[in-house]
């Protein structure tokens, strides 16, 4: 079946001074938005991806302060997207889910004074989002809404205090009446240069009101963060402190990895800039991590890393890395239900990486790494290489082929329904990516890029186990199959023409397939020959800028016979 639709919008950006300035998007379409990198994720932790809508990308210096804003939230994947399956009854199936919301519109105002006063004002409005569920023996359909219109708003004070120094102050604040949903997040980012030294600190209070109980209602949540570090010198270092305690939640309009979390980190560097014999610079770090559960007070980790880098006269360079996990540790999160623990063996990583000098036509990085663990013959293999060629001015190629293998790799499969059964499984998990990017330059303003990407991600289980109370696990057999394959292409093509100063025309085309699957028998060649004859998604968008110079305009109409 053959879907065509039609979006558009409008951008507004407007100088109020020569300090400040306002941007606005109505009803904006983000169709020539590059396809994001989507990759199969199998840990705890929220795959975390990059902005790449210029709206987001474009004068952020002010909201990035604090790592409080996520701007991937505006406009993300909707509160309940993944709740609607529990709601269906059993001839019901679900017929349309979107997976992302949607804008009404869009503001910000940012900039700095003379004085060194930075004022940052962010707000956003999305659409209702709902999903349509159809009863297979009745034929009646019905709507569940997976995200009420919300309002996000970001506000950010910041004062310049001299010699790269700064005090900020910022709030984030998401609202969805619908829901009775409010969620806010406020506190302080200091930084403070002196001599040779520099300390940094933050504090951040996070609070969740859900009255609808769409959410878990949060208690209030606190974030520190205290460094301290030496700038300058031969010899340097840095000291990191962090606490996020059990209740602090920010991921509503913020990034969380992991809460319920103390972090200590001492970093100890080496840099030697005067150029010796056969190098230019040689520099080296050393890395001692320890972690904590905050709330029980329990050890969950210490780990050890370093690497040397050395850059050769002819600035190619070649760097050494190495990891370490003396101890067991203990991971609190993969069993993804509180109060559980997975017991992780010692282990070791080592990785090379060179590269030649990128200013020539022909240049290349290579990075390769092998990690292995002292029990259940856990083992990760991986090669990154990246070929670069600069045919001249105008045309440039990039290739990059991106392989790991796990062997072994032991982690969260599935829990019972009242969670008192928590399920892991041994896998085999394959993943292979292929990204080639050509640039070509007509003119100076004019100019296209092609970029095309394969992944393949193939996981095959071979045992499974129940998690225990100590971390330990136990052997146990599960019926249902959870191996899994997925396959994704993706092509960017864009056209950009600048036909006068500030003024542009661009045309962007995105044809993208997707399979996922269990067939996981299947090897590379295989998947990329099958991905061609599954889902496949077309996109084209033409964007549209003319630059107005507003005293030109208004000397023309005020000249106008008309006035």
């Amino acid at each position: 079946m053959n879907d065509l639709s039609f979006k558009g919008g409008m951008d507004i950006k407007y100088g109020l001074n020569e300090s400040f300035t306002l941007d606005m998007m109505l009803i904006p379409d983000f169709g020539q938005t590059q396809a994001d990198d989507i990759v199969l994720n199998l840990t705890s932790i929220e795959t975390k991806y990059n902005e790449k809508r210029q709206f987001f990308t474009e004068g952020m210096e002010l909201f990035r302060k604090g790592d409080i804003f996520y701007s991937r939230r505006i406009g993300g994947q909707p509160f309940l997207y993944e709740s609607v399956s529990s709601q269906l009854s059993p001839s019901e199936i679900v017929m349309r889910n979107p997976s992302e919301t949607f804008l009404y519109n869009a503001t910000k105002i940012s900039g700095h004074n003379q004085s060194g006063l930075g004022v940052g004002v962010l707000n956003a409005v999305t659409q209702e989002q709902e999903a349509l569920i159809i009863d297979t023996i009745t034929g009646i359909s019905r709507k569940y809404i997976t995200q009420g219109i919300s309002n996000y708003n970001m506000v950010v004070v910041d004062k310049d205090i001299g010699k790269g120094s700064y005090i900020s102050w910022l709030n984030t604040n998401v609202f969805v009446p619908e829901f009775k949903h409010m969620a806010n997040v406020s506190g302080f980012d200091f930084k403070y240069n002196f001599s040779d030294y520099e300390v940094f600190a933050d504090a951040f209070l996070s609070y969740i009101n859900d009255k609808a109980g769409t959410h878990t209602e949060n208690e209030l949540g606190q974030r520190l963060n205290l460094d301290f570090a030496k700038l300058k010198g031969t010899f340097r270092y840095v000291l990191k402190n962090s606490i996020l305690t059990n209740t602090y939640d920010p991921s509503d309009f913020g990034y969380l990895g992991n809460n319920n979390l103390i972090s200590n980190v001492i970093k100890l560097q080496y840099f030697q800039y005067t150029p010796s014999k056969h190098f230019n610079e040689i520099t080296s770090d050393i890395t001692f991590s320890y972690e904590n559960l905050y709330k029980p007070l329990s050890y969950s980790r210490f780990e050890a890393s370093g690497n040397l880098k050395l850059i050769y006269k002819s600035l190619n360079y070649i760097r050494f890395i190495v990891n370490v996990t003396p101890v067991v540790k203990f991971d609190y999160f993969e069993p993804r239900v509180e109060g559980w623990k997975f017991k992780e063996p010692t282990a070791a990583y080592a990785g090379i990486e060179y590269s030649s000098d990128f200013r020539k036509k022909l240049a290349f990085k290579i990075l390769g790494g092998y990690w292995q663990a002292s029990r259940f013959n856990k083992s990760t293999s991986s090669i990154r290489f990246q070929p670069h060629y600069r045919a001249n001015d105008r045309l440039s190629l990039d290739l990059q082929f991106i392989l790991a293998f796990l062997n072994n790799n032991i982690g969260y499969v599935a829990k019972s329904i009242d969670s008192e059964s928590i399920y892991f499984g041994r896998r085999k998990v394959t993943n292979i990516e292929n990204t080639a990017l050509i640039k070509y330059s007509i003119s100076n303003k004019s100019f296209f890029n092609m970029r095309v990407r394969h992944y393949w991600s193939n996981v095959n289980y071979k045992a499974y186990y129940l998690l225990q109370q100590n971390g330990e696990i136990m052997d146990i057999m599960l019926s249902d199959n959870y191996d899994a394959n997925v396959n994704l292409f993706n092509l960017d093509f864009s056209y950009s023409w600048q036909f006068m100063p500030g003024s542009e025309l661009s045309v962007v085309w995105k044809n993208y397939y997707s399979v996922r699957d269990q067939n996981s028998e299947f090897n590379y060649f295989e998947n990329l020959g099958n991905v061609f004859s599954y889902s496949k998604l077309n996109n084209l968008s033409l964007r549209f800028i003319y630059y107005i110079d507003y005293k030109m305009m208004k000397n023309i109409f005020l000249n106008c016979d008309l006035f």
